[in-house]
C-alpha cells in the first residue's frame, strides 16, 4: 500500500490559529473534508501491521499510594478491529482506573473513533507516548489522524513534553467516484459529531481541512489547550442558577483527577451562604469532620479565610461544609476573574491543602455578580 507522504506545517505556532466558529464556516470544512477523504488511505504501512497493545499492572510504588492504576500502552497503526481486540484486553483489567499511552501514524479512521468512544466509556486518562523499558516514565511519541480521533476519548487528556499531536486530510488521486463521496460524507459525518461528542472544539474540523494534499498539520501545546484537546487532568466547570423546593442558588461543578468539586452559592432571603461538596474519599472526608481544620476560600488561587462551617459532615466520602458568608468574603467572591474553591488545611499556613479549585467560565464572573445582586434586593 502506498505511504502517504507528510509534512510537518507547524509545531511551534504560539497563538492557536484563526479558526472559525461560524456555521457557514464548519459547513465549508465538513464539505472540503467530505470531498477529499478516502477510507483505507490513512498512514498504513503495509496491510500486515496492525496495533500493539500493552498491559502494565501498578507497581509497587502505585499500590503504596493506593493509586492502584494500570498502565496501558497501544503502539503501531490503527488497523481495522482494532477497537474489539483492545476491548477484549481492557476487560481483563480489574475495576481500577488506568492510563492509556498511545503512539501511532495513524489508520483506519473510523476505527480510531471506535477506539475513542471504548476509551470514553472506560473513562480512561490518554498521553502520548511509548513504552520505556526500565524507565519511570515513557518516552515522548507520535499520534497522527486516526490515532488523534483516539486519544480524544480520553476523559482526562495530557499533553506530555516532545509528543506530538496531529491531523491531516487525505487525498485520492484521479476523479473522485460517487462511492468516494459517500464514504467521505461518512467520514465528514462520524468525525464532526464524535469532535463534538468528546467536549473538544468545532475548531479541530478546519485544522484538519487546513493543511494541503498529503500535508499533515501539528498542533502546539497553545492550539490544543484552546481548542480542548488536552485538558490536563481537569473536565470543563459547569455553572448554572437553580431552584429546588423554594431555595435559589448558584452551583458550579468540577470534575478533576483530584475528585468532584461542587461549589454552591445559597440565597436564603436572610444571607448568603456557601455549601461546598469535596469529593475527598471516605477517610479523607471523616478525618476532617472529626478534625480541627483550617478552612479558606480560593479566589483566584489566593486564600481567604471561611472561619468555621456552622455545619459539617461525611456523606459516604463527599465531604459537605456549610458556612455563613461575610460582607468581605462576598466581596472577595464578586472581585474573582478566573476561579473559586475551598482549600482545608491542617495548619493554616500548611504548604498543602485538600479541597478543589473551580474553574470560571467566560460568563461565570456576570452569573455570580447578577446572582448575589439578586439575593441582596431579596433581603
Amino acid at each position: 500500500m502506498k505511504t502517504t507522504r507528510l509534512m510537518v506545517l507547524s509545531d511551534t505556532t504560539d497563538a492557536p490559529p484563526n479558526v472559525g466558529t461560524s456555521y457557514l464556516a464548519h459547513l465549508i470544512a465538513l464539505v472540503f473534508l467530505l470531498v477529499t477523504t478516502i477510507l483505507q488511505t490513512e498512514l498504513l504501512h503495509a496491510s500486515s501491521d496492525s496495533l500493539q497493545i500493552t498491559l502494565e499492572p501498578p507497581g509497587i510504588y502505585e499500590i503504596a499510594t493506593g493509586a492502584n492504576s494500570w498502565t496501558v500502552y497501544l503502539n503501531g497503526v490503527i488497523d481495522p478491529g482494532a477497537d474489539k481486540r483492545v476491548e477484549t484486553e481492557l476487560n481483563q483489567i480489574p475495576n481500577s482506573p488506568f492510563n492509556v499511552y498511545l503512539n501511532s501514524p495513524g489508520g483506519d479512521f473510523l476505527t480510531g473513533i471506535k477506539l475513542g468512544r471504548l476509551l470514553r466509556a472506560k473513562y480512561a486518562w490518554t498521553h502520548i507516548g511509548i513504552q520505556n523499558h526500565g524507565e519511570t516514565l515513557p518516552s515522548p511519541g507520535e499520534c497522527y489522524s486516526a490515532c488523534a480521533m483516539a486519544y480524544l476519548g480520553g476523559y482526562y487528556r495530557f499533553s506530555t513534553q516532545g509528543s506530538k499531536y496531529g491531523v491531516h486530510r487525505t487525498w485520492k488521486e484521479g476523479a473522485f467516484s460517487e462511492d468516494d463521496l459517500d464514504v467521505g460524507q461518512i467520514i465528514s459525518a462520524a468525525a464532526s459529531a464524535y469532535i463534538r461528542e468528546m467536549g473538544v472544539d468545532a475548531g479541530l474540523l478546519d485544522l484538519i481541512v487546513r493543511a494541503g494534499k498529503n500535508e499533515l498539520y501539528v498542533l502546539s501545546d497553545t492550539e490544543k489547550n484552546a481548542l480542548r484537546i488536552t485538558n490536563e487532568g481537569r473536565a470543563p466547570a459547569d455553572w448554572s442558577l437553580q431552584l429546588n423546593q423554594g431555595l435559589y442558588y448558584l452551583r458550579g461543578v468540577q470534575d478533576t483527577m483530584y475528585g468532584q468539586g461542587k461549589f454552591l452559592l445559597l440565597c436564603t432571603g436572610q444571607s448568603l451562604g456557601l455549601h461546598s461538596i469535596y469529593e475527598a474519599g471516605v477517610a479523607k472526608s471523616q478525618s476532617i469532620v472529626k478534625g480541627d481544620w483550617f478552612h479558606s476560600l480560593l479566589i483566584d488561587g489566593r486564600n481567604v479565610s471561611l472561619g468555621v462551617p456552622y455545619r459539617i459532615l461525611d456523606d459516604n466520602g463527599y465531604l459537605n461544609a456549610m458556612f455563613v458568608l461575610t460582607p468581605e468574603q462576598i466581596r472577595q467572591i464578586v472581585g474573582a476573574r478566573e476561579s473559586v474553591g475551598h482549600a482545608m488545611q491542617v495548619l493554616r499556613d500548611a504548604p498543602t491543602f485538600v479541597g478543589y479549585r473551580m474553574d470560571f467560565n467566560i460568563d461565570t464572573p456576570n452569573k455570580i455578580r447578577e446572582f448575589i445582586s439578586a439575593c441582596s434586593s431579596k433581603k
